[in-house]
């Protein structure tokens, strides 16, 4: 999406109150750099350009305006108009605050009404804008767009109480420069990354920690709240993920075709050699002679016979054989590109896809119902298709849940890091 953006930083002139000069320019400079087009929110300048300005210290109204005049009215590709404020302000009339510029003469201030402000940016003619100012009493502020077709969305830093140092900012900066990380809840998977109510919602986390009472927490309106303010790609890693338990379904998978794949062992002996395999041990024994409990007989050849399936292994009079598949599946950095072809291949009908059991799952916890194996069949025989749960198909779904591809929020899911996004 390309977006344009126009960040204003305002370090107050006619008060006390509001950010320091040092930090306006310190939360300036983490907005250029989230905003670059290798940043984490990466935007064009006002005037329509990779390398055009995205952020202003201390402008005067005069300059705020001329910015507007000389910036190219929204050109085709163009669907987002980013404007972020932060400053002081003074109480205005009802539905406005008015916002600190600077003056024309040197340390004046001159003041201007949310309303006057949001007039000059719809002059830019965008069919969406978001719009969050972070000043005292921003709270007042009432957003209408003279063009009523305008969809907005818009945040309020707090209510009615005044604001010290910008913390509001620092809070939504930190949030959306923060790395992503297992069970994130900035990001909503539907969406395809970090959503602007989401982002907010985890500013007022930090504010609430800070001693702000729920009635001076920021405020939100309009019906842009799904804006991605941060990709997050669906991309899987062809990786196993590091992420996952050792005792989970998917990590004694791996663990069992890695010790196949390095060891000429007969099946019989691999009930006796458990002890060497990650994952397996249950509960470790107590006291003097007592033994440790590993995983039941009945259940590793449950697993036994979905590797088999998968063609990872074959048995072949009584021994465990690895197969060249089995072996590149027990490398760590082709798990998951293994496991997700095989199991499409092996396990499931052709009008059963990868992309079909994800977009069921995502349909399933975006109405709070747990994405189980059971569930997943009732939801694709709801529409009209039969899944057939085998005890094999149930390892299955059980694995694909750790391996990052429906995203959900088990503990057994895998939410990327940064590095695991980009791997095809």
């Amino acid at each position: 999406m390309a977006r344009r953006s126009l960040i204003v930083g305002q370090w107050p002139i006619g008060s006390v109150l509001g950010p320091k000069s040092q930090t306006v320019q310190a939360l300036l400079r983490r907005w250029d750099a989230a905003t670059s087009s290798d940043g984490v929110f990466p935007c064009l300048g006002i005037d329509g350009t990779v390398e055009g300005d995205r952020t202003f210290e201390n402008i005067s109204w005069v300059e705020f305006v001329q910015l507007i005049e000389d910036a190219p009215h929204r050109r085709n590709g163009e669907e987002l108009l980013f404007f972020y404020f932060f400053g002081h302000a003074l109480p205005g009339k009802v539905g406005e605050a008015n916002l600190e510029f600077k003056g024309r003469e040197e340390k004046s201030a001159s003041y201007r009404s949310s309303a006057e402000v949001i007039r000059e940016i719809e002059r830019l003619e965008f069919e969406r804008i978001v719009v969050v100012i972070d000043s005292c009493h921003a709270g007042r502020t009432r957003l209408e767009f003279d063009d009523p077709t305008v969809a907005h969305f818009f945040c309020s830093s707090t209510g009615t109480r005044y604001t010290e140092n910008a913390e509001f900012t620092e809070a939504f900066l930190t949030e959306l420069e923060r790395p992503i990380r297992r069970n994130d809840f900035r990001i909503d998977f539907e969406q395809g990354g970090i959503t602007i109510e989401k982002l907010v919602a985890r500013c007022k986390v930090q504010l609430r920690r800070r001693g702000v009472q729920d009635t001076d927490l920021p405020r939100t309106s309009g019906d842009l709240a799904n804006t991605v303010m941060r990709e997050v790609s669906g991309t899987v890693s062809s990786q196993f993920n590091p992420l996952a338990a050792t005792s989970s379904v998917y990590g004694r998978t791996h663990s069992l075709v890695e010790f196949i794949s390095e060891n000429d062992i007969r099946e019989e002996q691999l009930f006796a050699r458990l002890g060497e395999l990650k994952g397996f041990r249950t509960r470790k024994g107590r006291g003097e002679g007592a033994e440790d409990e590993y995983v039941g007989r009945e259940r590793i050849t449950e697993y036994l016979d979905f590797l088999e399936v998968l063609g990872w292994i074959t048995r072949r009079a009584g021994r465990l054989i690895c197969n060249e598949r089995g072996r590149e599946a027990a490398e760590k950095g082709m798990f998951n590109e293994c496991l997700l072809k095989d199991i499409e291949r092996s396990l499931l009908a052709p009008e059963i896809t990868l992309q079909r059991l994800k977009a069921s799952v995502l349909e399933l916890t975006s109405n709070s119902i747990s994405a189980s194996p059971s569930n997943i069949r009732e939801y694709l025989e709801e529409n009209g298709t039969i899944l057939e749960l085998s005890t094999n198909l149930r390892i299955a779904l059980n694995l694909l849940r750790s391996s990052g591809l429906f995203l959900s929020g088990g503990a057994d899911a895998l939410y990327p890091s940064p590095l695991q996004l980009e791997v095809a």
